[in-house]
């Protein structure tokens, strides 16, 4: 029998996707969060956690956007911001980004969930970065000696698409070679399989995609990553001058909070429904 964890990232980005988080989790569509500990929302969604503490919290391991809690560093511009995903990419692949300042980041990342009186369930990372050579073998010992579970990314896109975008195909290729390697390094346990309708050609969702994907899904432990957002005006100051860059994904996140607040989306999966905790 299949174990299904379904986790919403991005918990502590703003308001409305907190509100949206929680939400869900009433509904009882969801089993865990994963939250970002340097964003605008982040200590509401600490406060929630604590109001409801059924649901299982982990981190969001973020490189790619706010401010670094450990200030400027070879991942940040000279205001202690950290670089866009592709921007954190290309400085990795020319050398330019330091391990010791990713495993400081990581640490003080880690060390906020004591300090805020949480327990840290698993690790995963915003847009996959962790799954970026420089930084997974950076942050390894440190994972192994926390101990919690990680999440890995495999690659998990319709055939049908990839060959229409080679690009996509490459990066997934390289994905599966890297996520086999990282299962052979890790002490912790993982997933299995990481899918989300993120990856459909579509930009409005439905009951049966969901069911789709996990029953399609390979391997004794499968994440369902989620990201339901509610459309607030916090979300169009957070992307103020960058809107159009975000506006199309935040556009599926809402179309995926209405399914998962409007269905009971858990009943139709045929496994057991848990938390990283329990695999």
């Amino acid at each position: 029998m299949k174990k299904i964890i379904i986790n919403a990232d991005d918990f502590g980005l703003s308001h409305s996707v907190n509100q949206a988080i929680i939400d869900v989790y009433l509904r009882g569509n969801l089993t865990s969060a994963t939250l970002m500990v340097n964003m605008p929302g982040t200590l509401e969604a600490v406060a929630m956690a604590k109001a409801h503490p059924g649901l299982s919290v982990g981190l969001h391991f973020c490189l790619t956007e706010g401010q670094a809690m450990t200030g400027v560093s070879s991942l940040t511009d000279a205001s202690g911001r950290f670089f866009s995903r592709q921007a954190l990419i290309a400085r990795c692949a020319s050398g330019k980004v330091r391990q010791a300042d990713i495993r400081r980041e990581f640490q003080a990342q880690v060390d906020f969930f004591a300090a805020h009186g949480l327990t840290l369930a698993h690790i995963d990372s915003h847009q996959h970065c962790h799954m970026m050579p420089v930084i997974f073998f950076a942050i390894l010992g440190q994972i192994n000696r926390i101990g919690v579970p990680l999440r890995l990314a495999f690659a998990n896109a319709p055939l049908s698409l990839l060959w229409r975008r080679p690009v996509r195909f490459f990066k997934q290729a390289v994905l599966i070679c890297m996520t086999t390697l990282y299962k052979t390094l890790l002490r912790v346990p993982t997933n299995d399989a990481l899918v989300s309708i993120h990856d459909l050609d579509k930009h409005e969702f439905e009951l049966a995609d969901y069911t789709r994907l996990v029953a399609a899904s390979q391997g004794r432990v499968v994440e369902l990553f989620v990201h339901p957002y509610q459309l607030g005006k916090d979300l169009h100051q957070l992307y103020d001058g960058c809107w159009e860059d975000h506006a199309e994904f935040i556009g599926k996140c809402h179309s995926e909070y209405q399914v998962l607040t409007g269905q009971d989306v858990v009943k139709q999966f045929n496994g057991e429904i848990t938390v990283y905790a329990k695999i």
